[in-house]
């Protein structure tokens, strides 16, 4: 007759064991390796093929995954909807970000935060504390502002 002996000996988890679902709406963040600054304009291009160019009156990022953001100023006249960055400073040497959403000032966000607004989630997406530059992600919809610009809808 055959025995069978149990073991009761834990297994170690694998890193890989472990499934993260990702937003396939948002993207993927990547380091700038170079800024040049031409006429009316400044030129990023990061490691990847992101680009990004800021020039008189629109942003317009491109990633290497062929997606393209492009922020224009608002003309709108009555606006339903405002997105407003107030300031960027520096807490616990992280950037941080305060913007106004409809009236309403949220403070101190970094890198990552979601805030639930009147006008729907908003997601900051990216701080840049020398250019004085925050990336937001709303719904499919990223915007790029400067501290002081104002977005309408």
């Amino acid at each position: 007759m055959a025995t069978s002996t149990l073991s009761t000996v834990p297994v170690a988890i694998d890193e890989f064991s472990t499934f993260k679902s990702k937003d396939p709406f948002r993207q993927q963040n990547l380091p700038v390796t170079s800024t040049t600054a031409g006429s009316g304009g400044t030129t990023t291009t990061g490691s990847g093929g992101t680009t990004t160019t800021a020039g008189t009156g629109s942003t317009t990022t491109t990633t290497g995954g062929g997606t393209t953001a492009t922020t224009h100023p608002s003309d709108v006249t009555t606006p339903i909807h405002s997105l407003k960055i107030l300031s960027i400073d520096e807490v616990n040497g992280e950037p941080v970000v305060t913007f106004e959403v409809d009236g309403v000032i949220y403070e101190d966000k970094q890198v990552g935060d979601v805030v639930s607004t009147s006008w729907g989630q908003i997601e900051v997406v990216d701080i840049d504390a020398d250019a004085q530059t925050v990336t937001f992600l709303h719904g499919s919809e990223t915007r790029t502002l400067t501290v002081g610009e104002e977005f309408l809808k």
